[in-house]
C-alpha cells in the first residue's frame, strides 16, 4: 500500500509540475481589436447599410491597411513627403504629422451599390472631437491614400465619400485627452447600422485547466485515502 501512496504522489507532483503549460497567454492589441458601428446616409438622405471591418477587399488594400496599422506616424510622415495634398483637410503638414494615430478599417456598402445615390456621409462619432480639434482622414483610392474634406461637431467626424474602401484616422492629442475613456471609434448617423467585433479576443486563463485540475485532484484524493486506509490497517493489525 505503501508503494501504492508513493506511486500516487509522484504522479501529483509530475502532473503539478505541467500546470504552467496550459497558461494562456495575453492577446496583444491591433488595428483590427477596435470594435466599430457604422451607418450612413446617401446624397438623398436615405439610409446606406455599411460594413466597417477588417476585412479588405484586395491584397493591395490589405497591405495599405497593415503598414497604416504597424507605423502609422512613419507611414503618415513618408506620405507628406511625398506630396500628400492636404489642402482639402484644412491642415498644414507640421498640424498633420503631430496627429495621434486612431484607427483603420475597410468601409463598404451592403447590397447592391448601383441603388445607392452618391455621395455617401458616414457620422464617425468620436469622443473627444470639437468644432477645434485638428482631425485628419484618409481615404486609400486608386492605389493611394487622400485626404478628406471634414466636417466637425461635438462627438463627431462628418465625412462624404464618393465611393467606399480602406479608411485611416487621425486627431490631436488634445481630443485624445479629452477622451479620457474612449475604447476605440465609432459611427452612427441613421438606423440602418452594422458593427464589427474584435478580430481576436482574449483567450480564457481556464482554457485547459479544467482537465488538468479535475485529475490532480483526483490523484491527490486518492493518495490521502490510500494513506489513511494503510494507517488505519496499521493500528488494526497493532
Amino acid at each position: 500500500m505503501k508503494k501504492l501512496v508513493a506511486i500516487l504522489l509522484a504522479g501529483v507532483l509530475v502532473l503539478g509540475c505541467s500546470v504552467t503549460a496550459f497558461a494562456a497567454g495575453s492577446p496583444s492589441a491591433t488595428a483590427a481589436d477596435v470594435s466599430v458601428t457604422a451607418s450612413a446616409t446617401d446624397a438623398n438622405g436615405t439610409s446606406v447599410e455599411i460594413v466597417v471591418s477588417q476585412e479588405y477587399e484586395t491584397t493591395e488594400q490589405q497591405e495599405a491597411a497593415d503598414e497604416m496599422a504597424a507605423s502609422p506616424t512613419a507611414t503618415l510622415e513618408a506620405l507628406i513627403n511625398q506630396g500628400l495634398d492636404l489642402s482639402d483637410s484644412g491642415l498644414t503638414a507640421d498640424e498633420a504629422t503631430e496627429l495621434v494615430f486612431k484607427a483603420v478599417m475597410d468601409v463598404k456598402p451592403v447590397g447592391d451599390t448601383s441603388l445607392i445615390n452618391w455621395p455617401v456621409t458616414i457620422r464617425f462619432n468620436i469622443s473627444g472631437v470639437t468644432t477645434d480639434s485638428k482631425v485628419l482622414v484618409l481615404h486609400y483610392i486608386n492605389g493611394a491614400w487622400v485626404a478628406m474634406p471634414v466636417t466637425l461637431g461635438d462627438g463627431y467626424i462628418d465625412v462624404t465619400f464618393d465611393s467606399l474602401s480602406p479608411v485611416a484616422i487621425f486627431v490631436d492629442e488634445e481630443t485624445l485627452a479629452n477622451a479620457n475613456s474612449s475604447a476605440g471609434v465609432t459611427t452612427s448617423d441613421s438606423s440602418s447600422s452594422s458593427s464589427s467585433s474584435p478580430s481576436s479576443s482574449a483567450t480564457s486563463p481556464e482554457t485547459g485547466e479544467f482537465p488538468l485540475a479535475g485529475t490532480l485532484g483526483v490523484v491527490a484524493a486518492a493518495a490521502v485515502i490510500g494513506m489513511l486506509v494503510a494507517q488505519r490497517r496499521r493500528y488494526t493489525e497493532a
